[in-house]
């Protein structure tokens, strides 16, 4: 029973859940719209107001800019401000001048939001009113600003005037410049007006009688503001009541907002309280004004419907939820009851009576009545299968005892071939070490002959680079032996040259005397010859002298050429033993080097076999293993096997008394 209150909970929580949200939803799309709606209707409302008064402004600046215009385009004011063209010149018996004052004064009288028409005459820089001419001597209207300001307007404008110290009233000025029927400029003409009208409909600028109203030029300078001393506040701009005034801000952020568009609504707060500023442009070209008037208002008054716009819905949201809630409570109890019924006979079915042959009562053609006679079926179908299975765990009980008969023996031998098979893998390890023993001692042996057969190589070599060098010297030694006959050849010549020196300075020394002999006899006339006789003999015997130590010296250094010619010639016999004997070594190198390289290739031959051999037993004793291993995990599984036929027995037995238990 309990399961079927928890669905009948779940059904209802999920379907209030997901309607709940869909609502909600609904709800705040409703409440954003309502409220925007209401706001921007609110805001219609509160701007109409304000555009309508700022019309009613700019009526008012239009009627007296007609006034204006109307004025200043009187052909008899043309033509006497035209004619008057010296600086006070006598004009007080001049009819057309108090025609002209006449006409001012009349104007004023007309119109009481008049308060002055003035003329400032561009010739004679002089000013004319409805007092008639301004007698001031030291006055100058070019020298004036708003003189300047008037000719770069070239049109009719207004102009924020001044404040009435006296009463307290509000003026403004209607400027224009004026030119006389042939087009020429002559002067500037303007109208000073009180606004106490303007102020009067800036005062009654409110919404539902709520809100502060006020009244600004473009640049944000207040022109009229109720409810604060005008005489301080009049021409300061709007931004500065944040400075001025305590607990206000936004004021500035409202006078850029002013100043940059026609149109807007500015969020302020004015001595504490929170307030909505709409503006609307007071704008017009006949003359040309470009204001602004504003209203303040509370921003609860703006705030206050549409909060409670948004209560209203929340509330309908909320029992929308409610009603939706308690209609599908009854829906669904009307839908489970059936439900609970069947569950409760399920329940006694399964838990009490385990009678497969009872059958659940269809009580109706709807979904849970086919439940019901599908699941009579269902149950029809049981009976057949759990008779089935009491038949086939009869036949099952007698097979899986007899395999638990036979599973000890199975297990036995298993064990015996897996402990034989280990007993092979573990010979086969241990040829499998020797064989790499093997294997590694033929290696050592093909690296000694590898390094043997370079040794060889090297020695051979270096045998026929000796052979090389003493066939070298050899040649070298040839050659010395050449040079050192040359040379004795030599030395014989020069001995016998030696001896022909010898004879000649015999001869010249005999000569030498005999010229002495001769220079005697012949007296003083022989003194000269005698001493030339002398010196040949000095000579003589110098040469003599000389010639014999040269030939001392020749005979000892022919003694040393044949010494060393005769060691020269036993040095060649040595060197031409040594390449005979080096030659015979070579060839015994040349032979151990073939033995060398035969036995290399056999070592190779025999590595490359001792290689393969032991990579046949390194597969043969992995392949042990695997058998070894293999037959380790079948004598496993097979113990699992039994444990599972045992365990088998046993659910099968559990099956049997399980089944039995029904009623079929």
């Amino acid at each position: 029973m309990q399961n079927k209150v928890n669905i009948k909970r779940k059904i209802i929580v999920s379907i209030i859940s997901a309607v709940t949200v869909l609502v909600t939803i609904i709800t705040l799309v409703v409440v954003f719209y309502m409220r925007g709606l209401m706001h921007q209707r609110i805001r219609t409302e509160a701007m109409d107001n304000v555009r309508l008064n700022s019309e009613r402004i700019k009526g008012f600046f239009s009627e007296h800019g007609r006034i204006t215009n109307t004025f200043f385009k009187n052909p008899a004011l043309l033509s006497w401000f035209t004619q008057y063209d010296t600086r006070l010149a006598p004009i007080e018996s001049d009819g057309d001048y108090h025609t002209l004052t006449s006409y001012f004064s009349t104007v004023t009288q007309d119109y009481t939001t008049v308060k002055s028409i003035f003329f400032a005459s561009d010739k004679t820089q002089e000013y004319f009113d409805e007092n008639g001419r301004f007698e001031g001597e030291g006055y100058y209207v070019k020298e004036r600003p708003w003189w300047h300001k008037a000719v770069k307007q070239n049109r009719l404008y207004a102009e924020l005037g001044d404040i009435d110290w006296d009463d307290g009233s509000l003026n403004s000025t209607l400027q224009m410049t004026v030119h006389n029927t042939r087009g020429a400029f002559i002067g500037v003409g303007g109208v000073d007006i009180s606004i106490s009208t303007v102020g009067q409909i800036v005062s009654k600028t409110a919404y539902k009688d709520q809100g502060q109203p006020f009244l600004v030029d473009k640049e944000g300078s207040i022109v009229y503001f109720p409810g604060i001393d005008m005489r301080t506040w009049f021409s300061k701009k709007i931004s500065h009541i944040e400075d001025e005034m305590e607990n206000s801000s936004g004021f500035s952020a409202l006078n850029r907002a002013i100043s940059e568009t026609d149109t807007g609504i500015i969020p302020v707060q004015w001595k504490g309280s929170k307030y909505l500023v709409l503006f609307a442009p007071v704008k017009d070209t006949e003359p040309f004004i470009d204001w602004r008037l504003a209203l303040m208002v509370p921003e609860k008054l703006i705030l206050s419907p549409v909060r409670q716009i948004t209560k209203i819905s929340i509330l309908g949201g909320i029992a929308a939820i409610l009603f939706f809630y308690a209609v599908t409570v009854l829906i669904i109890s009307w839908i489970t009851n059936p439900l609970n019924r069947l569950s409760e006979r399920l329940h006694t079915m399964a838990n009490e009576t385990r009678d497969l042959t009872q059958k659940l009562p269809v009580e109706s053609r709807d979904a849970i009545g086919h439940t019901a006679e599908n699941f009579n079926k269902f149950v029809d179908f049981l009976r057949v299968i759990l008779v089935g299975i009491l038949d086939s765990t009869k036949d099952l009980v007698e097979r899986t005892n007899h395999l638990n008969k036979n599973s000890d023996t199975i297990a036995v031998q298993t064990r015996d071939i897996s402990e034989r098979v280990t007993h092979a893998a573990e010979a086969s390890s241990r040829m499998l070490e020797n064989v790499n023993h093997l294997n590694t001692g033929v290696q050592s042996v093909a690296s000694q002959s590898d390094h043997s057969m370079q040794s060889v190589a090297r020695g051979e070599n270096l045998l026929n680079e000796h052979i090389t060098k003493l066939d070298d010297i050899s040649d070298s030694m040839k050659k010395v032996h050449d040079s050192m006959a040359a040379l004795q050849n030599s030395s014989g010549t020069i001995k016998s040259t030696v001896e022909t020196i010898n004879d000649i300075s015999d001869q010249i020394s005999l000569l030498a005397l005999n010229a002495s002999i001769e220079a005697a006899r012949a007296g003083e006339a022989g003194r000269g010859f005698a001493v030339v006789a002398e010196e040949v003999q000095k000579l003589s015997r110098m040469t003599f002298e000389s010639n014999k130590n040269n030939s001392d010296m020749l005979s000892m250094f022919s003694r040393e050429i044949t010494i060393r010619f005769e060691e020269i010639m036993q040095l060649r016999d040595k060197i031409v033993q040594e390449i005979e004997a080096s030659k015979e070594l070579i060839e015994t190198f040349g032979s151990l080097n073939n033995d060398v390289r035969k036995t290399h290739v056999l070592t190779q031959e025999m590595r490359d076999r001792t290689a393969r051999q032991l990579l046949s037993i390194e597969e043969f004793n992995e392949s042990m293993q695997q058998i070894s291993s293999t037959l380790e995990d079948i004598s496993g599984n097979v113990g699992e096997s039994f444990s599972e036929i045992s365990n088998i027995h046993q659910s099968v037995n559990a099956l049997s008394e399980s089944t039995q238990k029904f009623k079929v």
